[in-house]
């Protein structure tokens, strides 16, 4: 006797008997019963594919919990005590939260502020406010202070989780490291600040000598005359430059610099550099000593950007050097991974903070120095000459002691028909 073994989803199987006791045939009630017995198989089947699958989604929602970039916290209702956390949150909170946790385990270990700077009271927590009311919080600024001394300013969005029952039965609490958005802010409203005071300075300057020349009382003997529209020119250099790396600078973020690259050599776009850099205000206040060999191999570079990160190294180097010192120039050949000529551009200057290296590459960024001669730069400089070597396939560093001066290097790849590769 056979009788299928019927679910929701189908056949799961077939129950067989094969003999009877007393070898009787098999009648209506024997089947009754196997019918019967096939229900209850067929139930618990059932139940156990419908618990696998809930396994199988529990397990995917860990799964993307775990790997999400943003903190997670649940927490059960009754107690308040951890259900699920993930790795960011044992980031951020600079411990693991174990499933079972109690509030207070997890409460007492971190201080919450306010954006204004006092504390939270725990109960203002938008994790416990879901808990208990079932209040939904958005975009709370909430700013962890962690045992080991360590502010961690985070968004925090919360919700409660209702059961069957129509009852809260947990709630989830997620929140995302905000230190890198508010650095970009600090560092957005620092650039405002200095680009308004750096256009204003030689607005101000253009603005003063103009209105000199041109009041009858005001200077009129040539040499005065000369002296003030020189003034005037280096001031309008100034805005021009800030004007035009500005307008780079939004250009290489939108992949849009553009690039002529051409077969030239080193030794003509570094001498046509310092020719354009003797010209600049800071031009002829040190000696330049060159060494770029002629028997170099040429290089397939856009001549002009080439050109623009010599002259801002060596206005970089004048600015933080006294002047009559020297600032040297020596391209050579490197071919341990490849060819490449690498260039270094060396003064003996104030030097860079050792803490400050990683950093002067970054835009906007300044040498908190001010030891420098002349007012600072708008610090986009150096990110433009590393976006520019770089556009080149090569890369641009810097290796410094404060007090005893600065080497910048950079590579570019020789010419491969140079090389004869």
């Amino acid at each position: 006797m056979g009788v299928p073994i019927v679910g929701e989803s189908g056949v799961l199987g077939n129950l067989y008997l094969t003999n009877k006791s007393g070898k009787k045939e098999f009648d209506e009630h024997d089947q009754t019963v196997v019918e019967a017995f096939a229900q209850y198989a067929a139930t618990a089947l059932e139940n156990d594919r419908l618990r696998m699958e809930a396994e199988e989604e529990r397990g995917r929602i860990r799964a993307m919990i775990e790997s999400s970039a943003s903190a997670v916290i649940v927490a059960d209702a009754r107690d308040g005590r951890v259900v699920l956390s993930n790795s960011e949150t044992t980031r951020i909170m600079g411990r693991p939260l174990q499933a079972g946790e109690s509030r207070d385990e997890y409460e007492r270990t971190v201080v919450y502020r306010k954006p204004d700077g006092s504390v939270y009271d725990t109960s203002e927590l938008p994790l416990q406010q879901a808990l208990r009311d079932g209040t939904v919080s958005r975009g709370v600024e909430v700013i962890f202070n962690l045992p080991d001394g360590r502010e961690i300013p985070t968004l925090v969005n919360a919700a409660p989780v209702y059961g069957e029952d129509g009852e809260i039965s947990a709630a989830i609490a997620i929140f995302e490291d905000i230190t890198a958005l508010q650095e970009v802010e600090r560092v957005k409203a620092e650039f405002l600040s200095m680009v308004s005071h750096d256009l204003k300075g030689p607005l101000s300057g253009i603005k003063s000598m103009a209105s000199a020349l041109l009041l009858e009382h005001g200077p009129r003997d040539i040499e005065t005359i000369l002296e003030y529209l020189a003034s005037i020119d280096e001031e309008a250099d100034r805005m021009t430059e800030l004007v035009g790396n500005l307008v780079d600078m939004s250009r290489i973020e939108a992949n849009a610099m553009p690039m002529d690259p051409e077969i030239c050599h080193l030794a003509d776009i570094t001498e046509e550099s310092i020719r354009r850099f003797n010209r600049s205000r800071l031009g002829g206040q040190q000696r330049i000593n060159v060494d770029v060999p002629l028997e170099l191999p040429e290089v397939y570079a856009d001549y002009d950007q080439i050109g623009r990160v010599i002259t801002n190294l060596l206005s970089n180097a004048s600015k933080y050097s006294s002047q009559g010192t020297e600032i040297s120039i020596k391209s050579y050949l490197h071919e341990d991974n490849g060819a490449n000529i690498i260039t270094d551009v060396k003064d003996s200057g104030i030097g860079i903070p050792d803490d400050e290296i990683d950093k002067i590459f970054d835009k906007f960024y300044r040498v908190t120095t001010q030891r420098g001669r002349g007012r600072p730069g708008s610090g986009l400089g150096l990110a433009i000459c590393r976006s520019i070597i770089e556009a080149h396939e090569g890369r641009i560093w810097v290796e410094s002691k404060p007090g005893e001066g600065s080497t910048f290097h950079f590579s570019i790849p020789a010419s491969v028909v140079s090389v004869g590769i």
